[in-house]
């Protein structure tokens, strides 16, 4: 993927499919650039979120490969930050990258506002909620209000 809100298009696409309706997504971007995506969805038990990050592994019926979460995982790790994914079943699931800004290696934000508009316009039943931060300057959106 190009660039990070393909990232979170694809996580947030995980996250419909696993039944939520309500996806925060969360941007703090100081010294490094912290990514997080939180659901309401169904979960993962603990032996799926083990094997998430393997490439070759998927839950999608018919397919033989799950790239989405192991490719922002190598992100992040590329652009020297960190990757770490909680999960419970019934509850929903969190993922939290980290990415050095000063990286030479880290993707361009990319067009987040068109990926959040296209979430929302797709998916009207859900509640996606969003919050950006970077220094003082905050800007969110609540597809609710």
């Amino acid at each position: 993927m190009e660039d990070l809100s393909l990232h979170i298009l694809d996580i947030a696409e995980n996250a419909i499919r696993a039944k939520a309706n309500l996806i925060i997504i969360e941007i703090e971007e100081n010294d490094e650039l912290v990514l997080r995506i939180k659901d309401n969805g169904e979960g993962m038990d603990a032996e799926t979120l083990k094997m998430v990050t393997d490439p070759f592994y998927t839950t999608k019926e018919g397919k033989k490969a799950g790239l989405g979460v192991s490719l922002i995982s190598m992100a992040a790790e590329q652009a020297g930050g960190t990757f770490q994914i909680e999960s419970e079943p019934g509850v929903g699931t969190e993922l939290i990258a980290t990415f050095k800004t000063d990286h030479p290696d880290i993707k361009p934000m990319g067009d987040i506002l068109s990926t959040l508009e296209a979430l929302v316009i797709a998916n009207p039943s859900i509640r996606f909620i969003f919050h950006y931060k970077k220094g003082e300057e905050i800007y969110s959106f609540d597809s609710r209000e």
